[in-house]
């Protein structure tokens, strides 16, 4: 294009708005709704959209529960059988069913679907059972049944039940009496053949069962008669009564004059001033059984032998003297006696020594005949009443009747364990089967005396 040719715009004038187009756009505005453009919804949009979000809250439930169900099953199941002695305090979770064990409890049990079945062997234990679930406790001569139940079991171990002493197997040795306390729940008690129901907030106590009854006696031995000399008496030789105290040696030597004046049937056998420590070595002897007294005897050429023990409980000496018939191979007599401490010397001691050899040897109104039974018997009531110190005696005197009798020593054990004695407890424990050691240390656990004590290996239970 040329220069010439473009269009002349000035020339170009544009014509007048006309009148009133400013109030006629302000007016065109205010009358028109202005708004964003938005798709309406119906009634299916809105269905499918809560639709979408029930079947995400599905999924997210499904997986939630997915997980739990994972994670439940990698759990260890509780354990459907075992056992465990308590050392000390401890808690037992069998699922559904939890036990509080104080130190010394012993405890074995067995689940059966929702039962389950225990033996609490000794000690004491706090049982709390949910609803669902039923225990079964056998303890000693009682059966308790509990479900949906607190309650609490003692099962103390002492000597009043003879006949579990007797058993070849003595975890559950010799149970006094058991003890349920109720908390709350539902709780029976079987116990010889009746059943009470325990209500909560109350004791029930377990007497223990009747004792069994006593053996037949021993038919007499015929045709034995004790050899007899010196002017128709028979030999009898003292022995060194076992103690490391002084007043044990000056008795002997009290019952060697007695003999020596040959009061009564016996006159003391020449030569025979040995010890009985001693000859139980010299005779490889590990107690005083009848077949190694009357070995001892026989060397020494005695028709009788006079043995015994001095212990130093509290306030006194506690002697026991046996008298022992070589021939026969029996023990004629035994007696226990007290020596007060303040007596235990010069004229006062020899008094006690006359004293005793007229009650041995039968010279005296007071002699006692070696009845092994009625000082068991006499041992356990005193031990069932807390009196371990004349319990220990009875049954050392019993053991002097019958030297190295299996039950005599259990008892013995357990009564020194009770009353803390470690020297007896220790001579005791050296004569123990070792098949039931384990089982009868749980006494002395409780008393604070542990395996090592006994073994020497430690200090002292107290």
């Amino acid at each position: 294009m040329r220069d010439d040719d473009a269009l002349d715009l000035s020339a170009w004038e544009a014509p007048p708005p006309p009148d009133g187009l400013a109030d006629a756009v302000i007016a065109r505005m205010g009358g028109t709704a202005v708004g964003p453009a938005m798709p309406a919804q119906d009634d299916e949009t809105r269905r499918r959209r809560w639709v979408v979000i029930a079947a995400s809250a599905a999924a997210v439930l499904l997986v939630t529960l997915g997980t739990w169900i994972i994670v439940r099953g990698r759990e260890h199941a509780p354990p459907t059988s075992g056992e465990v002695v308590a050392t000390r305090a401890q808690h037992l979770e069998l699922g559904g069913v939890g036990a509080e064990l104080d130190r010394g409890a012993d405890v074995t049990w067995r689940r059966d679907g929702a039962t389950v079945h225990v033996e609490q062997k000794a000690g004491t234990a706090q049982w709390r059972i949910a609803g669902d679930q039923q225990v079964v406790i056998g303890a000693a001569s009682a059966s308790i049944d509990a479900a949906g139940a607190s309650l609490r079991v003692e099962v103390p171990m002492n000597m009043s039940d003879t006949r579990v002493i007797g058993a070849a197997t003595l975890t559950a040795a010799a149970v006094a009496m058991v003890t349920v306390v109720v908390y709350e729940g539902h709780v029976k008690v079987t116990s010889g053949g009746q059943t009470v129901v325990v209500q909560p907030g109350t004791t029930f106590t377990v007497p223990p069962p009747a004792p069994p009854p006593p053996p037949e006696p021993e038919p007499p031995v015929v045709g034995v008669a004790p050899v007899t000399t010196h002017g128709g008496k028979q030999l009898v030789a003292v022995l060194g009564l076992e103690t490391a105290d002084p007043v044990g040696r000056d008795l002997t030597e009290g019952l060697r004059a007695r003999a020596k004046v040959g009061t009564g049937p016996y006159q003391l056998a020449a030569g025979s001033d040995k010890e009985l420590a001693d000859e139980k070595i010299l005779h490889d002897c590990e107690n005083e059984a009848p077949s190694c007294m009357a070995m001892i005897g026989d060397d020494l050429g005695a028709d009788a032998l006079i043995y015994g023990q001095i212990a130093s409980p509290r306030g006194g000496y506690q002697v026991t003297l046996t008298l022992f018939d070589v021939h026969k191979k029996t023990i004629e007599r035994s007696l226990t006696e007290m020596i007060p401490a303040s007596e235990a010397m010069g004229v006062d001691l020899q008094r006690h020594a006359k004293d005793l050899w007229i009650k041995l040897t039968g010279t005296g109104s007071a002699a006692t005949t070696c009845d092994a039974d009625a000082l068991e018997e006499k041992g356990i009531n005193a031990e069932s009443t807390g009196q371990h110190a004349l319990a220990l005696g009875q049954f050392e005197q019993a053991l002097t009747c019958k030297p190295g009798d299996g039950r005599l020593v259990k008892l013995a054990f357990m009564s020194s364990c009770q009353l803390r004695n470690l020297g007896v407890a220790r001579r005791f424990w050296r004569m123990l089967p070792p098949n039931e050691k384990q089982a009868l240390l749980q006494m002395c656990i409780r008393s604070g005396i542990t395996a090592d004590d006994l073994d020497g290996g430690g200090a002292s239970g107290g």
